[in-house]
C-alpha cells in the first residue's frame, strides 16, 4: 500500500471515529487520566484530589466548561507493579468544552487565590504520577431513572473491535446485550450501561478500541444473586446464553475487565 493511500485510510478512520458519526448519539466525550500512586500515599493522594483538584473542577463545571469530574479507585491488581491505582474522568458535552479541557491555569489561580502556587503544584505531583490520558466518545448509554449522579461501582470492560467492524459490534450490543441490561435495570440488578469508543491514542500499539461500562449503585447490587438464564429465556426466547457469549467473543477480543469504586465527584445540577 502506498504512503498516499495509507494517509487517506488514516484520515477516513479518524473521521468515522469522530463524535459526529456516532449513529445519532448526542455528543459526550470523556478524558480519563490514569494515576499511579506510590505505596502508602493513597490517603494523601485522595486528600490532594479533594482539597486541591476538586474545587478547580467544580469551578470548571460552574463555568459551563465541563459536565462532571469523578475520582475512582481501581483496587486490582494493586501493589507497586500495578500500572495505575486511580482514575479521574472528565465529561464534556460539546466540542467547545473539549477544546478548553486542559486550560486550568486561570481556574487554579481563582480557586486557590492567595496560596503559594509552587507549593500547590508540588503537592499535586508528589502524591501521584499521571500515567496516561485517553479520550473516548460515548456511542450509547441508558440508565435507571433514579440514577442522578455517577454510580457507586462500575465494571469497566475493555475490548478490541477489528478495524471496519465497529458498526457490527454496536449492532451486536444493541440486539443481544442491551435488552438483557435493560431487563436487569428493571429488576434492580444494575443501574445502567454506557458504550465508549477510544478516539485517542490510536494505533496498533493500543490494546483496546472500545469500553463497556456496567453501572451499579454499589457493590451489593453488583454481587446480587439473580437468575441470568431466566432473563435470557424471557428476553431472547430463541437464544441461549452460550450462543450470546459466543457471538460476543467472535465479534471482539476481550482485553481486560476492571472494577472501579467511586471516591468523589462534582457535576452540573440536574434540571
Amino acid at each position: 500500500m502506498s504512503k498516499k493511500i495509507q494517509l487517506v485510510s488514516i484520515i477516513v478512520l479518524l473521521i468515522i471515529s469522530s463524535p459526529m458519526s456516532l449513529l445519532g448519539q448526542d455528543f459526550r466525550a470523556a478524558l480519563v487520566d490514569f494515576m499511579y500512586v506510590p505505596e502508602g500515599m493513597g490517603a494523601a493522594y485522595v486528600s490532594m484530589e479533594q482539597e486541591i483538584a476538586k474545587p478547580v473542577h467544580q469551578e470548571a463545571v460552574d463555568q459551563g466548561r465541563m459536565v462532571s469530574w469523578s475520582l475512582w479507585q481501581i483496587p486490582f491488581p494493586g501493589g507497586t507493579q500495578a500500572e495505575y491505582h486511580y482514575a479521574t474522568v472528565r465529561i464534556y458535552e460539546n466540542v467547545e468544552q473539549l477544546k478548553t479541557a486542559n486550560e486550568f491555569g486561570a481556574l487554579i489561580e481563582k480557586v486557590h487565590a492567595g496560596e503559594n502556587m509552587d507549593e500547590l503544584i508540588a503537592k499535586v505531583w508528589e502524591t501521584r504520577d499521571l500515567v496516561k490520558t485517553h479520550r473516548l466518545f460515548s456511542w450509547e448509554q441508558f440508565a435507571d431513572d433514579d440514577l442522578s449522579g455517577p454510580p457507586g461501582f462500575i465494571q469497566v470492560v475493555y475490548f478490541d473491535v477489528p478495524l471496519g467492524e465497529e458498526e457490527a459490534y454496536q449492532n451486536m450490543e444493541r440486539d443481544l446485550y442491551h435488552p438483557l441490561h435493560k431487563k436487569e435495570i428493571e429488576i434492580g440488578k444494575r443501574a445502567g450501561w454506557e458504550g465508549w469508543a477510544l478516539n485517542q491514542p490510536f494505533g496498533n500499539s493500543v490494546p483496546y478500541s472500545h469500553v463497556a461500562v456496567d453501572m451499579y449503585n454499589d457493590v451489593d447490587q453488583f454481587v446480587m444473586d439473580y437468575d441470568y438464564e431466566a432473563i435470557v429465556d424471557e428476553v431472547h426466547p430463541n437464544k441461549t446464553s452460550e450462543y450470546i457469549t459466543d457471538v460476543f467473543l467472535n465479534t471482539v477480543d476481550l482485553v481486560r475487565i476492571e472494577q472501579w469504586q467511586l471516591v468523589d465527584y462534582v457535576q452540573q445540577e440536574q434540571e
